[in-house]
């Protein structure tokens, strides 16, 4: 078995969804106080983008605007990693701005490090995933594992919590 998060391609895999896995946009305080803090996705494009090369960055910068349009602005890369522990840390040092996943960003959050923001955009969902081959019985210990993630992630994961304070 192995846990997947994001968007899941078509797959031969068995996939149970676990959890939401919702993103949000973050940058710091100091970086908001240099640059200003944008108020409409569009507005991105006059900002330093931290961008996760995992993810296609039309997808990455992606919104739903409160009237349901999609809305994917041009945003200037500063930094791209494949690791989202790494664009955190740019995100925390002032670097841009970064579109993270909350259970990678909640501590920062909370802590004050960083703020969400264009909130009122919704992001696409993701999920996350317990995966495994398909066919043969389920033994088990998977079975018992992944009804234990799921207990420890069901929606809203802990994780979110980040956001209850934000209005969100």
């Amino acid at each position: 078995m192995a846990v997947r998060a994001g968007y899941l391609e078509d797959s031969t895999l068995v996939a149970r969804r676990l959890s939401a896995v919702r993103r949000v946009v973050v940058a710091s305080p100091g970086y908001l106080a240099e640059h200003g803090t944008p108020t409409h996705p569009a507005e991105l494009a006059r900002h330093w983008g931290l961008n996760y090369t995992n993810m296609p960055r039309h997808l990455q910068w992606r919104f739903r605007t409160p009237d349901g349009r999609t809305v994917t602005p041009q945003v200037p890369s500063r930094l791209q990693a494949n690791n989202g522990e790494m664009q955190l840390l740019a995100a925390e040092a002032n670097l841009g701005i970064a579109v993270l996943p909350t259970f990678i960003c909640h501590q920062a959050i909370q802590a004050g490090r960083l703020v969400t923001i264009l909130g009122d955009y919704e992001q696409p969902a993701e999920g996350l995933y317990a995966v495994y081959p398909p066919g043969r019985l389920l033994s088990r210990r998977v079975r018992a594992f992944s009804d234990f993630l799921a207990e420890r992630f069901a929606d809203p994961p802990y994780w979110d919590s980040c956001l209850e304070d934000k209005g969100r």
